[in-house]
């Protein structure tokens, strides 16, 4: 995917130049990579598994209020990568980084930085502060489920997320905030730990 600040278009009743906009290429080469259908969180082969809940609890924290199925791709790869001849991908997080919710901003840091990730845990389940659509797809994560997710995320150095956002063209001191927002919230996922029962912590 490329973000271009500024292009120009032919044919059309938009004056030039165009306003900043994503451009990706159909059929990147990327391991042969060739997209196909798309798969939705309810129907798919990952169902009930920590990964695809992982992958929700992602969308919850970054806001993701779009979580539909178009936006999502079924890749299939030439040859294998890491065993995997098929990739099950959200390609399109454009409403996020705002607030979940209908007609919620997005890529607002002000409203990033006010909202609320956790709200609670109730008989090992998390609700989590989240409007947006399909949130119901939310209601059967466990804290085992977020801490898998943000133990991975916890391995992003400060300098990946930056070089995340510099790619999406954002000021770097529009980029430190919304960072400081994720961090902390990924550290609020470690925090579930706490609410674990001793045999399930090892202590």
């Amino acid at each position: 995917m490329y973000l271009l600040t500024q292009w120009h278009a032919s044919g059309t009743l938009a004056p030039n130049p165009q306003l900043p906009a994503r451009f990706r290429e159909k059929s990147p080469h990327l391991s042969g990579l060739e997209a196909g259908d798309p798969w939705s969180f309810d129907t798919n082969p990952f169902v009930g598994t920590m990964p695809l809940n992982g992958l929700l609890v992602l969308q919850a924290l970054l806001e993701n209020q779009d979580i539909k199925a178009s936006n999502n791709t079924i890749y299939t790869l030439a040859s294998p990568v890491e065993g995997a001849k098929r990739w099950y991908v959200i390609r399109d997080l454009g409403y996020s980084l705002g607030r979940a919710g209908f007609n919620g901003p997005r890529n607002d840091v002000e409203t990033f930085e006010r909202g609320r990730f956790i709200q609670d845990v109730v008989n090992g389940k998390v609700r989590f502060n989240f409007g947006g659509r399909h949130r119901k797809l939310l209601d059967h994560i466990t804290v085992e489920d977020v801490l898998w997710i943000c133990r991975r995320l916890d391995r992003i150095t400060d300098r990946q997320w930056r070089d995340a956002f510099r790619a999406g063209a954002f000021e770097e001191s529009t980029a430190q905030r919304f960072i400081a927002v994720i961090e902390a919230r990924i550290a609020e996922g470690l925090a579930l730990q706490n609410t674990l029962p001793a045999a399930a912590t090892g202590r």
